[in-house]
């Protein structure tokens, strides 16, 4: 099956292949996993809520949880919205979609075609509502949106298409009357949509603009401070510091100078930046990169997008989960390391009392150690492979809490309470190349929360464009590159920066390149 697709997060590829299933999810997975404590109290507590000013995350959080729940029970041979590409049968169909894009200020790469191996939905868009304040409604207007991919008599005015399985990119041309659709006229812009208009007169100019204020990057930028080399900072959180933040206990030495050795992540993380913040810009995400090196960068708080013009281009975005596939992995009670460690950390709540940890390695027994120093319980980490992963030291911190390690386990499915609102256990087994064993079942009862730590992936989709457009001036560092402790982020993101450095004509002796090179490659 041959579809369209407006290109408007990550650019695409020639040739290149995606994959959408129950492993690999959209990002409208992430953002409703972060808004399930607050559909709880939703559910519990509607009462304290005004439907009217709901916030936007929440609203669709509502939704696509309805959504979901309805397709699993009655419609499973559609596509998962979590879990799919949003598409449309016609170029004509697609450059509708573009021009409405483009309406509400948000900017795209390109109209592409698709070929699509896998399941299909073709639905009434103008039935993908809003959530609202009781389940029993959100259920109720979530059947009649699939029940409209059923009705084949009925034309919807606007279609709305999800595919998921193995999607492959054929072009991006002419051919086939394929067109580019990357720079929409502002006038066409509606009327109702003026806030989000771009300002095309702010444009700010730098030597070096850097995507992400996480390990990496913040290294990155302490380099070229030291040496007087403008740069621009763009991070999509509140707050510098990325995983640093996450990451309570104290680090040992690791590098030269031993300045962070004792010192606990988010310490560090204000170390490199210094007092100086300039430069930094908070709460803004890169919507594109443009010919002409220039950036597209859109404040999150304002609506408002702006752009930088710069020489050099360092991709610091750092790192996403990786997410296993069992039954009922959408519970509320089921989430990633990043969602546990943010609310606990950053926004101090516990998302449970009782956890399961899934995953061995150093992020499991990091936030397995972090859990019980808030008051929760971790009844066990389970891992899939015979032994364990991780640093030694991390592994005997939660032994000495007397949390069981029990490897060469799988978990095949989380148990939800009467309402499906939670969990209250979790069923494992014993495995063998992950594969679960027959007869080895097991129910751990008394869990409320499922905390996932099986690993990242390089967050590097938009290191592709960025070496399309900026070409050898186009540089990575930490996660985005390779999966490592944040002391290993920083290391490359030094050596990253003085490679640029030395590009400029800074005065950087080799030796000082040579010695932060060896402390990296020392700390893999």
């Amino acid at each position: 099956m041959q579809v369209y697709h407006v290109v408007t997060d990550r650019p695409m590829k020639c040739g290149q292949h995606i994959i959408f299933d129950e492993n690999h999810h959209s990002g409208v997975y992430e953002r409703v996993q972060e808004k399930m404590e607050k559909v709880h109290d939703i559910y519990e507590n509607p009462d304290k809520y005004d439907e009217k000013i709901l916030e936007h995350h929440t609203s669709v959080a509502l939704r696509e949880l309805a959504l979901e729940e309805v397709r699993r029970k009655k419609y499973p041979q559609f596509p998962s919205r979590m879990s799919c590409l949003y598409v449309s049968r016609t170029l004509k169909e697609a450059e509708q979609w573009g021009e409405f894009f483009a309406r509400i200020g948000r900017p795209t790469y390109s109209i592409v075609k698709l070929d699509v191996k896998g399941n299909c939905f073709a639905g009434d868009a103008e039935k993908c509502f809003d959530g609202r304040l009781q389940k029993a409604e959100n259920l109720k207007l979530a059947e009649d949106y699939w029940k409209s991919g059923t009705d084949e008599k009925h034309q919807p005015k606007i279609c709305e298409m999800l595919v998921d399985g193995k999607v492959r990119r054929i072009c991006v041309t002419k051919v086939d009357g394929v067109k580019e659709v990357r720079e929409f006229a502002q006038g066409k812009m509606a009327e109702q949509h003026a806030e989000h208009r771009i300002d095309i007169r702010k444009v700010l100019r730098t030597t070096v603009v850097i995507v992400g204020a996480g390990p990496a990057g913040l290294a990155v930028r302490e380099e070229f401070e030291k040496y007087g080399i403008d740069n621009i900072v763009i991070d999509n959180n509140d707050k510098i510091g990325g995983q640093f933040n996450m990451q309570t206990h104290q680090f040992f030495f690791f590098e030269k100078e031993k300045r962070f050795g004792g010192m606990r992540g988010f310490d560090i993380a204000k170390t490199l930046a210094g007092e100086n913040m300039e430069g930094i810009y908070l709460n803004s995400t890169v919507w594109d990169i443009l010919e002409g090196k220039r950036v597209a960068v859109k404040n999150l708080e304002t609506d408002t997008v702006f752009f930088v013009d710069a020489d050099y281009l360092v991709v610091a975005t750092g790192a996403v989960p990786f997410m296993p596939a069992f039954e009922n992995d959408d519970l509320p009670g089921v989430y990633t390391a990043a969602v546990v460690q943010k609310m606990m950390n950053n926004e101090l709540t516990l998302l449970g009392k009782n956890v399961l940890t899934v995953g061995a390695g150093n992020i499991g027994y990091l936030t397995s150690y972090q859990l019980m120093q808030a008051g929760a319980r971790v009844k066990a980490i389970i891992e899939g492979m015979p032994k364990e992963g991780g640093f030694p030291v991390q592994a005997n911190r939660v032994r000495r809490l007397a949390i069981p390690i029990m490897t060469s386990h799988v978990l095949l499915k989380a148990i939800p309470n009467a309402d499906h609102t939670g969990i209250t256990g979790a069923v494992i087994a014993e495995c063998e190349n992950f594969k679960s064993i027959p007869g080895t079942e097991r129910i751990l009862n008394g869990i409320d929360v499922i905390n996932i730590c099986t690993g990242l992936i390089p967050d590097n989709q938009l290191l592709m464009k960025g070496k399309a457009v900026f070409g050898d001036h186009c540089y990575a560092a930490g996660d985005a590159v390779r999966i490592g402790e944040g002391t290993s982020a920083v290391l490359r993101g030094k050596q990253t920066a003085i490679e640029i450095l030395m590009d400029l004509g800074a005065r950087v002796t080799y030796d000082d390149y040579l010695v932060v090179s060896k402390e990296y490659i020392d700390s893999q």
